[in-house]
């Protein structure tokens, strides 16, 4: 345990991390900040450039400065600062200050523990590194070698901010190198059933089903991501779980055979069909939808009073398409701690988003996140979804050294046609499917019954009520006509005897 408190201060007390930025670069100072919540005991600061002075950056015990070449310069205090820290400093991006090259190269290849990715264009302005430097990644473009990662004592650089692609791979992979927390090289893998939701029925619940049976009969836990109202603008009501007796009982069958519930929002949809819009972003303007945290609340209690009526309780929560701004992380702690899937870093753009190689337990918003990072069978397309995500796998598996894996699969599609394929694939990687159901995530909100939201059809009863309505119509209105039909007889006679 001695030796444990003196070489990881984080055992004694958290590692103090500070995410230091320029303001314009906010959205990849967000993108460090939330991969550094992969590590546990640490305490993570975020400051600008602007409202930051030298005597605070001699506390943190590691400084990560995000900034890129049209960034504004630190002050003369805070670059002496930066320079001298005998604790670990980590300049992330390339600093005009520093001494970059003031003509920028595009490279087309990186290179990492020995392998060389081709790397979507990389524009940068590099720096020039002195012998005394330890290069661990390079990038180049067919003539040119360049370091993309050095390390001198405890200062590193990483030139340029990676937000995608081999080089943010690498860079999260080597977080664990900066921080000085080792893992174990464990590979774990997630699949999750998507967009499953009250309109199943005839063919594609029997594609559910037997989805459900091939995973269960191979050991393989999995997701499900749930939506619990579908809305179509042209019917007249929506169909809720509790509507669609079949597709509960597959369900409660699916969590008795290894399956766990995910929220995946409410309806699927923003004035559109079910499944085929966002619920929280108004995509058709991309921009917050107005009043959203009242909105949000509604859609989140209604949904989960659905979910409580049909018996069935969600451990995590999937925003529909990912389209969740950072406004509504905050507010969604209210009802879980765990989010599936990419995230949006802002409340400007939905098309600003961060996936995760590996499991994140705690966002600067506060949430823990089941990530999933390499696709998924597309409708058309499916022979080359398949070789997509398998490709996908090699490469993080070969850069990342405790990966978390996740697909998403619509069962609908072809039932378990695909999956015979990919689950062996993936457990030849080396990779265990886990049970998510035993990860941690839970619903932190006690569901209570909320008005409907939209009509909802008519219960048994009131069709059967329907259903025999014409016939007590027709047997009231016989019943009136006939003493109508007395009356005047009786009348009628009486005038005749006077």
């Amino acid at each position: 345990m001695i030796f444990l408190f003196f070489a990881f201060p984080l055992y004694g007390a958290p590692y103090q991390v500070t995410v230091l930025y320029d303001e314009p670069e906010r959205d990849s100072a967000m993108f460090v900040a939330n991969l550094l919540g992969h590590f546990e005991y640490i305490n993570i600061t975020m400051n600008t450039l602007q409202k930051t002075t030298a005597k605070t950056l001699l506390e943190p015990d590691v400084i990560f400065y995000v900034s890129s070449i049209d960034s504004n310069s630190p002050s003369i205090e805070i670059q002496n600062v930066l320079s001298s820290r005998e604790k670990t400093t980590c300049y992330v991006g390339t600093h005009r200050w520093l001494g970059t090259s003031t003509t920028p190269i595009t490279t087309t290849h990186i290179t990492y523990k020995d392998i060389r990715f081709r790397e979507t264009l990389f524009r940068m302005y590099p720096l020039q590194l002195g012998d005394e430097w330890k290069v661990l990644s390079t990038l180049d473009d067919g003539e040119q070698l360049i370091p993309y990662v050095a390390r001198k004592g405890n200062t590193w650089i990483f030139q340029g901010v990676a937000t995608s692609g081999i080089s943010y791979l690498i860079f999260a992979d080597l977080l664990h190198d900066v921080l000085g927390i080792p893992h174990a090289h464990v590979k774990k893998a997630m699949v999750r059933l998507e967009d499953l939701n009250p309109s199943y029925s005839g063919e594609s619940l029997k594609k559910l089903r037997q989805t459900i049976d091939y995973l269960a009969s191979n050991s393989v836990p999995f997701a499900m991501a749930v939506y619990p109202v579908f809305v179509t603008p042209e019917s007249k009501y929506a169909i809720r779980l509790v509507d669609n007796k079949p597709f509960l009982e597959t369900l409660k069958y699916a969590v008795e055979h290894g399956g766990t519930i995910i929220m995946h929002g409410t309806s699927h949809q923003y004035k559109w069909i079910s499944g085929e819009g966002s619920e929280f972003w108004d995509i058709s303007v991309d921009r917050p939808i107005p009043n959203e945290r009242k909105y949000f609340h509604e859609r989140m209690q209604y949904g989960l009073w659905i979910f409580h009526q049909a018996g069935l309780q969600p451990n995590y929560f999937e925003a529909p398409h990912y389209n969740f701004p950072l406004s509504l992380q905050e507010e969604l702690i209210n009802y879980f701690n765990t989010i599936a899937g990419e995230l949006m870093v802002n409340n400007k753009t939905y098309q600003t988003t961060q996936a995760f190689p590996y499991i994140i337990r705690k966002t600067v918003s506060g949430l823990s996140v089941l990530p999933e990072q390499v696709g998924y069978i597309a409708s058309g397309t499916q022979l080359l979804s398949l070789k997509t995500i398998e490709e996908k796998v090699r490469i993080i598996t070969s850069i990342v050294r405790d990966p978390f894996i996740c697909f998403f699969y619509h069962p609908y599609l072809a039932g378990d046609e695909y999956l015979k394929e990919l689950i062996p694939f993936i457990r030849n990687m080396g990779y265990s499917f886990v049970d998510t159901g035993t990860m941690g995530g839970k619903l932190l909100y006690t569901p209570k019954e909320v008005p409907d939201l939209w009509p909802v059809p008519p219960s048994d009863s009131q069709k059967m009520l329907w259903a025999w309505f014409p016939l007590i119509a027709g047997g009231i209105t016989a019943f009136i006509l006939l003493f109508v039909y007395v009356r005047l007889t009786r009348r009628r006679r009486k005038d005749l005897f006077k």
